[in-house]
């Protein structure tokens, strides 16, 4: 499946002021770097079963190879993803668990460039 194939976790507009504050907070994100979020549908592997996961991503060119993308990815238990994100809209003054996730996401993935830099 591509990602694009995915149903979206967190809406575009949310996704999209998430990113906003990471992108001040960490300038080393490449203009390039796209953050994503999707859900993972529920599965089977070997008869057992794999419930739904919720996943923040970032995605952006490898610089060891630009015809192709490296993604870092944060995955946990939807059900887990839907208690949380109900606290956070329904409590004033909890921060958003996206930003959450995704900072540290964010934080891998610009270690990852920044070390496949250094092999250049």
């Amino acid at each position: 499946m591509r990602l694009g194939d995915y149903e979206p976790l967190i809406e575009d507009s949310r996704l999209g002021a998430v990113e906003g504050m990471l992108r001040l907070e960490f300038p080393l994100l490449s203009p390039g770097a796209r953050l994503v979020s999707f859900i993972q549908p529920p599965t089977e592997v070997d008869g057992q079963p794999i419930p739904a996961k919720a996943n923040f991503g970032v995605v952006e060119t490898n610089p060891r190879h630009p015809k192709f993308s490296l993604m870092t990815i944060a995955t946990m238990n939807l059900k887990d993803w839907i208690d949380e994100d109900f606290e956070f809209r329904h409590y004033a003054g909890k921060a958003d668990p996206a930003r959450k996730f995704l900072r540290l996401v964010v934080r891998d993935q610009i270690k990852k460039i920044l070390d496949l830099q250094a092999l250049n």
